[in-house]
């Protein structure tokens, strides 16, 4: 005889509610501030990158104009 867990009748919502209160929110809460963190992170970079892209661009217009 197989024993079901206690939650198994409950629909996929409640089960998904039930695992946030518990552990997994925590897991969860880490996982998006590490996410936001490297997204950030990654900003300053870029920006440089777009930066000496349009200086670089600039310069070759206008030495291609002259």
């Amino acid at each position: 005889m197989t024993v079901k867990p206690p939650h198994a009748h409950l629909p996929a919502g409640v089960k998904t509610m039930r695992f946030l209160r518990g552990r997994g929110f925590f897991v969860m809460t880490q996982v998006l501030i590490c996410l936001c963190l490297t997204g950030l992170a990654l900003v300053g970079p870029l920006q440089l990158v777009l930066t000496e892209w349009a200086l670089t661009s600039q310069e070759v217009e206008m030495s291609s104009k002259s």
